[in-house]
């Protein structure tokens, strides 16, 4: 349900703020259920996410706290050292 509404804002998204890039069809983003139906719950379970907030080590959390803004931060440098590389080239 989750995908099926992120794609709908999105694809209204692009009339509402005059975005560039239209998306694709919805049937070409249905092959992605047959991957999150069974290794999302899979996956969500080895991270924690069932387990009461109760009984979680406090370390842990901060750790995935740390961890996700890493990734966050890290994006934009990332993106820019590409950018400097194929200028240079």
């Amino acid at each position: 349900m989750s995908l099926w509404v992120a794609y709908v804002l999105r694809f209204y998204a692009t009339s509402w703020f005059h975005l560039a890039y239209m998306v694709d069809p919805f049937r070409s983003y249905q092959w992605l259920f047959a991957v999150i139906m069974p290794f999302g719950p899979i996956m969500l379970d080895l991270q924690g996410f069932y387990q009461s907030p109760l009984k979680r080590v406090f370390g842990l959390q901060v750790r995935n706290f740390r961890d996700g803004v890493r990734l966050d931060l890290d994006r934009p440098l990332v993106a820019r050292a590409r950018s400097q590389d194929s200028t240079a080239h």
